[in-house]
């Protein structure tokens, strides 16, 4: 059975004007309530974003990768200081995504996303909170959801439905023009799914039977037999609230999962331990930020039979807090063991049993994997152990030990649990011990017992499973060993009816291969969703802050330098200059750093260093701004000016500085089309279309010169008004767009105290060049301390001064006199008070006529003198 095509809707009303929206107070984001982001190149874009989308009341747009919009259903109580970052108010509006009725017996195929267990009537629910997912069968109390509906079949006690999320159709209205491909479909609404999940699909129109997928919306026009709509942003509400079933973490990822760690901590591990207790707290650490709190670490520390303290103890992230966690590894001891093998396989059905439990009383897909980090073999007719057979019963005793005491029936009961299993073995003389993980999973033998070395390649092992990059670094010689029997793997895929069937550790051959590992399905992740996380989450960026305030100490720091997210966390860190704990978290950094010495020193360098490449958002958005229309290139020719230079524009625009920038501006080439040789796909493409924003020109101006970098929202704007005092052929027009714009936003005067390079010298000479592109405030206050500015400048200048002359009191000198009404006396202007009373009568009153008696001279001369005090001439 099909589904009926649903009944369509009148067209939505026409986007809204950006004046339908409110603005807020700028420079501030209002952190919480958000519901969705959509990439936004300006902020009079998001008005229509907002309006658009269902339960949208309130946005906030930022300069985060190239321009994004945060919207929101209300605006949040609290604020916090986001300089550039502009919000509004939007009338509420919007479609709310919307399921088909439940089709009975029927199933889709394929295109599975995820399964969540579930009634029935959660599915619908929880395909609305999945952004991917379009459509849901649900069937033994799993709600399968689906990229799309197609190929709908009979199917008994399976039901299915669409779920809707694209804005009403218009019927009859045909989108013309900017289409990008076409894809057959059974009915209009199907083309929803099909425009969300491509690349670059903002509107579709549907004729006869075919989905015509179109880059923009664009001109209307009617059409009969055309229906058309676009997608619109989906509700991403906090699902915590709504469905008890669905935990928020899925917001970030579809499932928890189960990681697994073991370490043998007998006698033998006495080197081995120190360095892995010092190891694992860095991976705790750094895990935290990669899994954003959706890895559940379980610690299995195993001894031997012989042990009277215990021969299993353990700690598990799903019933501990994580300083549990970190406690229990400081408390690991090296005692016991008494011989060379070890209880391992106690310790692997103890996982065995505790991924049991979880599957049949918390999750039924719950995933789990196994890092073992041991230095001994299992006990084995060949290890010649005095503890094998009361381990054997032990296990046999254990009705929940499942995996038996033979090792190839727990390869067997781990491989079809779907637990792989991943070995870190000591440094050995022979392969004895480490040939036996070789047949549980992929084998590591660490060259030497360092910190330093079991985080690498721990770390790397990890973010290689997420399908993360990893280079190993000079010096660390680790590599994957692998063992062959006759020419045969002898590996998890070797398969053997028990155990005395293992060959002899003498017919192997071992061979060191790369350190490469295949990634899990259910492991990977996109670390670039961290990053907007970082601004939308209050709580994951004090997690951030958290972290690197213990990670930057010499013993840590190096476990964040494996995955270039990290440099990104920091630089996010970085722009938090209001935050007091950023002054603590530098001061921290920038004393670990000394103190290391040298690869260390060196690699750590090279991560901050890389921080600042912002190669891939420059690549995104030139991907995304038609790279194939006119652009720019440089002619670096004898450009002489460093990276730091140029980065520290905003903070300093040093004359010098100011002199490479506008060097670079005349160094700029217009070409009508990419030159052939820049079309490349690594860090050294060399040419900027005209097709970007304004924001992300300016922005990226300095990649032409040193690929990846890129400048804060203040630097651009000081290219801008290069470009505008410079008038500069090309840019002139777009920078002084740019600067209106951001009118009002990239000065704070309010956080004088946090930002005072808005107020240094060279600032200050700038922004007074380039006042006609400020608000009349700001030029009011560049006009009031450029004047101080240059009072200041002239305090130290020599100044040739003209002294006049010096009076006697025995001579007389020409003066002017007026006649005083009081005493009638002609007297001195310098000694009257008004043109008809003197200073005489005003201090000695009755007296003051036998005194001028006394000291009259006739005529216009008078006896002048010189006060000591204020060096005023007077009679």
């Amino acid at each position: 059975m099909h589904t009926k095509r649903p009944v369509t809707t009148s067209a939505p009303p026409s986007t809204p004007s950006p004046s339908l929206c409110l603005p807020a107070k700028a420079n501030y984001d209002f952190p919480g309530n958000a519901i969705s982001y959509v990439s936004s190149r300006q902020f009079k874009d998001c008005c229509a974003e907002c309006t658009s989308t269902y339960g949208c009341n309130f946005y906030v747009w930022t300069d985060y990768n190239s321009g994004t919009g945060w919207l929101k259903s209300k605006q949040g109580s609290d604020k916090v200081l986001s300089f550039g970052s502009r919000a509004a108010f939007a009338p509420g509006g919007g479609v709310a995504p919307t399921c088909s009725p439940v089709e009975v017996n029927t199933d889709y195929a394929g295109v599975d996303i995820v399964g969540v267990a579930g009634p029935l009537d959660t599915c619908c629910d929880a395909c609305k909170a999945n952004y991917k997912c379009n459509a849901y069968s649900w069937f033994n109390g799993v709600c399968y959801l689906k990229g799309k509906r197609h190929g709908a079949s009979p199917n008994s006690h399976v039901q299915t439905a669409r779920v809707y999320k694209c804005a009403a159709p218009q019927v009859n209205t045909d989108y013309v023009g900017n289409d990008i491909g076409s894809v057959v479909a059974e009915a209009a609404e199907d083309c929803c799914a099909v425009c969300r999940s491509t690349a670059k699909c903002k509107a579709y129109s549907y004729a006869q039977g075919v989905c015509y997928l179109k880059s923009a919306k664009g001109v209307t026009k009617s059409n009969g037999g055309v229906t058309s709509a676009s997608p619109t942003p989906l509700l991403a509400v906090d699902l915590r609230q709504t469905i008890k079933w669905f935990s928020s973490r899925h917001l970030f990822a579809l499932m928890r999962r189960v990681d697994l760690s073991i370490c043998d901590t007998t006698g033998s591990m006495g080197t081995y331990l120190p360095a892995l207790k010092a190891s694992l707290r860095q991976v705790f650490l750094v895990a935290k930020l990669l899994f954003h709190g959706r890895l559940m670490v379980h610690i299995v520390s195993y001894k031997d039979y012989c042990d009277a303290n215990g021969l299993l103890s353990t700690v598990s992230r799903r019933t501990s807090r994580n300083d549990a966690i970190v406690k229990f590894v400081d408390d690991l001891k090296p005692t016991g063991g008494g011989d060379f093998p070890e209880a391992v396989k106690t310790a692997l059905n103890h996982v065995i049993m505790t991924v049991d439990d979880i599957r049949s009383t918390v999750s039924a897909t719950s995933r789990a994997l196994v890092f073992l980090y041991t230095d001994a073999p299992p006990h084995h007719q060949t290890t010649r152990s005095n503890n094998q057979s009361r381990e054997i019963e032990a296990i046999q005793d254990n009705p929940k030990y499942r995996g038996g005491h033979d090792w190839f029936q727990l390869q067997r009961t781990l491989q079809d649990l779907g637990i792989p299993v991943y070995t870190f073995h000591s440094p050995t003389r022979d392969y004895l011990s480490p040939s036996f993980y070789g047949a549980m999973g992929p084998t590591v033998i660490l060259p030497q017992l360092s910190s330093t070395i079991i985080t690498e390649a721990t770390m790397g092992l990890l973010l290689q499973l997420m399908a993360q990059t990893f280079e190993v670094t000079i010096g660390s010689n680790f590599a994957r060993s692998s063992f062959t029997h006759k020419g045969e793997p002898f590996d998890q895929s070797f398969s053997a009816q028990d155990e005395t069937d293992i060959p002899p550790a003498s017919s192997l051959v071992v061979t060191n291969e790369t350190f490469v590992f295949a990634p899990l399905e259910w492991m990977k992740v996109d670390l670039n969703g961290l990053l907007p996380l970082f601004g939308r989450d209050a709580d994951f960026r004090n997690l951030v802050m958290k972290t690197f305030e213990v990670i930057f100490r010499p013993e840590n720091v190096l476990s964040v330098t494996y995955n270039p997210i990290f440099g990104k966390l920091w630089r996010l860190c970085c722009r938090q200059r209001l935050d007091p704990r950023l002054d603590d978290l530098t001061a921290k950094l920038s004393q670990c750093v000394p103190m290391l010495t040298g690869g260390a020193k060196v690699q750590v360098s090279e991560w901050l260093e890389e921080s600042y490449n912002d190669s891939q958002r420059i690549r995104d958005a030139i991907a995304n701004a038609a790279p194939l229309g006119p652009c720019f290139t440089l002619d670096i020719g004898h450009l002489s000016m460093s990276k730091a230079s140029i980065r520290s524009l905003a903070r300093a625009p040093q004359p010098g500085v100011l002199e490479g920038v506008q060097n670079i501006l005349a160094r700029l080439q217009y070409h009508q089309f990419p030159p052939a040789y820049s079309d490349k796909e690594d860090d050294d493409l060399t040419h900027l279309p005209l097709s970007l924003s304004n924001e992300d020109l300016f922005s990226f101006l300095p990649h032409l010169m040193f690929p990846g970098t890129t400048l804060s929202q203040r630097g651009a704007a000081l290219v801008a008004l290069v470009c505008c005092l410079s008038n500069h052929i090309h840019l002139i027009n777009r920078a002084a767009e740019y600067l209106t714009l951001i009118q009002g936003t990239w000065l704070p005067f309010d956080y004088a105290v946090e930002f005072p390079e808005i107020f240094s010298a060279e600032f200050i000479q700038l922004l007074y060049r380039g006042q006609a592109y400020l608000t009349p405030f700001e030029q009011q206050v560049y006009r009031q301390l450029f004047v101080v500015h240059r009072l200041r400048l002239a305090a130290t200048k020599d100044v040739d001064v003209v002294v006049g002359y010096t009076p006697q009191k025995d001579s007389l000198w020409p003066d002017r006199k007026a006649r005083c009404h009081t005493c009638g006396y002609d007297t001195s202007l310098s000694l009257m008070v008004s043109p008809t009373l003197c200073a005489m009568c005003v201090t000695y009153g009755d007296d003051a006529p036998t005194l001028q008696a006394n000291t009259v001279v006739s005529g216009n001369e008078s006896h002048i003198v010189e006060c000591h005090d204020c060096h005023g001439i007077y009679a």
